[in-house]
């Protein structure tokens, strides 16, 4: 009689193409606007620094900014535009929720007789200081659930300290394609 533990199937979530988008955008933008200033100015201190600052962010976009984070039996794998990084779960402690946006706050708290609408994306908190961003916008409750299945089946001590997404929250998958 076979006592392995039941497969369960991996679960993808996606960041948002508004953030894709502006993560992208940030460092073209100031990648220009730093050729521009060596070409008007050539190579001073001041534009030098600034084009340092622009590599750093470049660095940071590439490599620090998930697409999508694929949930397993063994962990978590951020794919970034320029590496994936693998976390297993015996290096993270929780599953917890980024901060909403200003705009998501004001919308919670103006009264409305609307449900709370639980906003921001998912993060991995490590057993040390450490956090690694998965997503940026909030997952659907079926995504949610299935992260949650998953995490409880794996049997390492990770906690899903997320809150629940709210009812009618779009799943991240909604404008992707299902291969990857």
């Amino acid at each position: 009689m076979d006592r392995s533990p039941p497969q369960v199937q991996p679960v993808v979530v996606y960041a948002s193409v508004r953030g894709l988008l502006a993560a992208i955008g940030t460092p073209l933008i100031l990648g220009l606007l730093s050729w521009r200033a060596m070409a008007v100015g050539g190579p001073t201190t001041p534009v030098l620094l600034f084009a340092g600052l622009t590599f750093a962010i470049t660095l940071a976009v590439f490599t620090q900014i998930p697409r999508h984070a694929v949930f397993d039996e063994t962990g978590i794998t951020r794919v970034c535009l320029g590496r994936r990084q693998r976390l297993p779960w015996a290096r993270l402690a929780a599953i917890e929720r980024t901060r909403p946006s200003g705009s998501a706050t004001l919308r919670n708290l103006s009264g409305d007789e609307r449900e709370f609408l639980v906003s921001g994306g998912l993060l991995a908190r490590g057993r040390g200081r450490r956090r690694w961003m998965l997503t940026d916008q909030v997952e659907s409750r079926d995504e949610y659930e299935r992260i949650e299945a998953l995490v409880r089946a794996c049997g390492d001590p990770v906690e899903v300290r997320a809150a629940k997404p709210h009812q009618g929250a779009l799943p991240t998958d909604l404008y992707r394609p299902r291969a990857h």
